[in-house]
């Protein structure tokens, strides 16, 4: 299941900046995606969650642009 501590977890072990980007890609796409209900649909992270997740990656961001100059 994709929620929050697993995304959080994600940005974190990301160690270089492509792959910190991917995350970023598919956790835009997880987001945009529609939700059916049925068995097998993924809850949605809710505003706060995406707001939280947001510093996270511009933290994280920052410090990988910093260590590559």
């Amino acid at each position: 299941m994709k929620d929050f501590p697993f995304w959080r977890t994600a940005i974190f072990n990301a160690k270089t900046l492509e792959v910190l980007k991917s995350v970023g890609s598919d956790l835009a796409q997880f987001q945009s995606q529609t939700d059916f209900a049925g068995v097998g649909a993924e809850p949605k992270l809710t505003p706060f969650q995406v707001e939280a997740i947001r510093k996270i990656y511009s933290e994280k961001l920052k410090k990988l642009k910093a260590e590559k100059l």
